[in-house]
């Protein structure tokens, strides 16, 4: 992964934050080039890794329909959630073929131990 700041203001790769020009790490990893805000700066790359710790994953993306309050408590419930790291969230979308509910879209950052982690159980059961 290579590094150096960013020219142009663009979202932070983690948060969506707008990190104006200068002001943030411009990285490529995966042969994409991303910008991180200060309080997310890019992940140390493959080589520096810890044996312990799984590569990154791309976020996952979560669509729920449901009435105003479940999406409003879905999307609560995964900010809550330890190892799990919300990323961006859509306005709430009514859904005209059923009166009364909506739909949320998510991207939601899974941590790769707990990733790891349900893989061994998995393959345990």
């Amino acid at each position: 992964m290579s590094t150096r700041p960013n020219r142009h203001p663009g979202p932070c790769a983690v948060c969506g934050t707008t990190v104006p020009a200068q002001a943030g790490p411009l990285s490529r990893t995966q042969g994409r080039w991303t910008v991180h805000c200060t309080d997310h700066p890019p992940a140390a790359s493959d080589e520096n890794r810890r044996d312990d710790q799984p590569p990154a994953q791309p976020p996952v993306e979560v669509r729920y329909t449901g009435t105003e309050t479940e999406c409003a408590a879905l999307v609560q419930a995964l900010k809550l959630t330890p190892h799990m790291q919300v990323m961006r969230v859509s306005d709430l979308t009514p859904r005209r073929e059923k009166p009364g509910r909506h739909s949320v879209y998510a991207h939601v950052r899974i941590d790769p131990r707990l990733l790891a982690a349900i893989a061994r159980e998995e393959a345990q059961e």
